[in-house]
């Protein structure tokens, strides 16, 4: 059986799940509690990531952020190994969900 093409959706201002592969990411609309926060921890690791000033302890704690948004596997550890296992490209597209842009570009079906 083929795996499911990696995609987007997102509608007027509605959570915006991404899957890839086995990982679903899903990003509260900007209307839910706590958008300020997300924005700041997302510009954190962003400015990080560009300056290339993450640390080892500063990449743990990026994905324990990412984590915090993965809806499927419902398994910690499953969906720890997903984020690890994912590639820059898949990265830059969780962050920039989380960092509020709205149009990322599809992700190419080998992503899975």
């Amino acid at each position: 059986m083929p795996k499911p093409k990696p995609s987007i959706t997102n509608s007027n201002g509605e959570a915006q799940a991404e899957h890839i592969g086995n990982l679903t990411f899903r990003v509260p609309a900007p209307s839910a509690p706590g958008y300020l926060l997300r924005q700041r921890r997302a510009s954190e690791f962003s400015t990080a990531l560009r300056e290339g000033n993450l640390t080892p302890a500063a990449w743990d704690a990026l994905v324990e952020f990412f984590l915090d948004y993965v809806d499927e596997p419902r398994d910690r550890d499953a969906a720890r190994e997903l984020i690890w296992q994912a590639s820059e490209e898949d990265y830059d597209r969780m962050l920039g969900a989380l960092s509020g842009k709205k149009a990322a570009p599809p992700l190419p079906s080998s992503a899975n």
